[in-house]
């Protein structure tokens, strides 16, 4: 850059020798939200509570079709003793709780902190995000247990195969 150059050596930082981190928030404010419109963020997070709400209806009936599936077999299984009614009721019950029941429960709190969000005008983004964080985290937790899960079955059948 030369000194005829119409850019002056204020705009570049690194001319004069001063080191600029990019990171650091600016001291001037531009009066506009970080992410854009304000508006536009707010009606994007009460469209994504709409969706949270659908899935978790979603997930309560398949929790509910779990129930009606486990009395059918109770219905259904003639001469099962008490232990095998039991096994299934605790293979059920943990199954149908974890996978569908917490999902479902933890989303249906995050679409209403969404929807308090969106619709107010105070400051509850801290509520929104932190049961944002608290479901994914949940779902990252159960994935990583179907997974751990699903490569036991399949090393057990290997092994019942092989063996």
């Amino acid at each position: 850059m030369s000194q005829d150059d119409p850019q002056s050596s204020a705009e570049n930082p690194y001319e004069d020798g001063i080191s600029v981190n990019p990171y650091q928030a600016s001291s001037e404010t531009t009066g506009q939200a970080p992410l854009g419109d304000a508006g536009q963020a707010k009606d994007s997070i009460r469209e994504m509570a709409r969706w949270q709400t659908v899935f978790t209806i979603l997930l309560g009936l398949g929790f509910g079709l779990m129930v009606l599936i486990f009395v059918g077999q109770i219905a259904m299984s003639g001469g099962a003793g008490l232990v095998e009614l039991a096994g299934g009721a605790l293979c059920f019950g943990v199954v149908g709780l974890l996978f569908n029941g917490l999902p479902g429960i933890l989303l249906w709190q995050a679409s209403r902190a969404a929807k308090r969000f969106a619709n107010s005008d105070d400051d509850s983004f801290a509520e929104f995000a932190r049961s944002q964080n608290v479901f994914w985290r949940a779902i990252g937790i159960l994935a990583i247990i179907a997974v751990v899960g699903y490569g036991l079955i399949i090393v057990v059948a290997l092994v019942g195969v092989v063996g």
